[in-house]
Order: structure tokens, then C-alpha cells, then sequence
């Protein structure tokens, strides 16, 4: 049986998280995209196919001093106020075929913490199950790491 090329796998990985995630007008898909040098989110409406607000580490200050884990959470909170500008109150998070760490982690949790200020619920799911992001990393804890180590 052939193995996967690298290329294919980067290609298979994100088919499969958004075969679990779709955005809606209420609530948008959180895209993902991470390259070596920067970050880059959008939030998009799959109905209608169009974007309704955008984020890149492009965008931050050229005074910006930090890391690429701080350059992250600035565009996630970049994105959130865009967001918020836009009247989204909710979204969908789509790693995009990352691991939910690092990078995108940080952005995720940035955006969250602008999108939770003076919300009841918390809105960003990483699944259209449902899973709130504190339950999917218990969920990551208790169930995929253990997993990994079995063959």
C-alpha cells in the first residue's frame, strides 16, 4: 500500500476538519492559515462563500517586538475586534490541519478572550458537535494522547 506524500497529507488534513465545520452567517468558520514567517485568520460565511472580516500578521505594526506565538495572539485579537465591528458575537474555530497547539492555539485563545468580554457562553468550537474549547482539550489530555502512544 502506498504511503502518503507530505503534500497530500497537508492536503487530506484540512479536508477532513472541514468536513466537521461549517460557518454560517450567525456564526462564521475561524480559517487558519500559518506559514513559516507569520500567521494569517479569516472568518468565513460557507453559505454564501464570502469573507466577513480578516486578520495577518502582514497588518501589525512594524514596531511589533515578540515572538511568533505573540505575533499569533495579536492577530487573533486583531481579528476579534474586526469581528466584533463586523456584528459577529459567535464562530466556528477551524484549525485548518494544524495541531491545536502553539501558534494557532495562541490565536485561538486571544480572539476567544476578546470575543468572551461580556458574553455568558463561551463561542468558539473547535467541532459543530459542540465541544467548547475547554472540553476539547480535555478531550486532546484524556482521550488522543493516550491514543498515541498505542500501535
Amino acid at each position: 500500500m502506498p504511503s502518503l506524500t507530505v503534500r497530500d497529507a497537508r492536503v487530506r488534513r484540512p479536508r477532513r476538519v472541514r468536513a466537521k465545520v461549517r460557518g454560517t452567517a450567525e456564526r462564521p468558520r475561524l480559517v487558519v492559515f500559518r506559514s513559516n514567517r507569520g500567521i494569517e485568520a479569516q472568518l468565513v460565511d460557507d453559505d454564501t462563500g464570502r469573507t466577513v472580516a480578516a486578520a495577518s500578521h502582514l497588518a501589525l505594526a512594524k514596531s511589533f517586538k515578540g515572538d511568533k506565538t505573540a505575533q499569533a495572539a495579536a492577530v487573533g485579537t486583531a481579528l476579534a475586534s474586526a469581528a466584533k465591528k463586523a456584528g459577529v458575537e459567535a464562530c466556528v474555530f477551524d484549525r485548518g490541519g494544524y495541531l491545536y497547539h502553539g501558534r494557532v492555539k495562541a490565536l485561538a485563545d486571544a480572539s476567544g478572550k476578546v470575543f468572551l468580554a461580556g458574553a455568558d457562553e463561551v463561542i468558539l468550537r473547535p467541532h459543530a458537535n459542540g465541544r467548547t474549547l475547554d472540553n476539547y482539550r480535555r478531550f486532546v489530555e484524556t482521550v488522543m494522547r493516550p491514543m498515541r502512544g498505542k500501535s
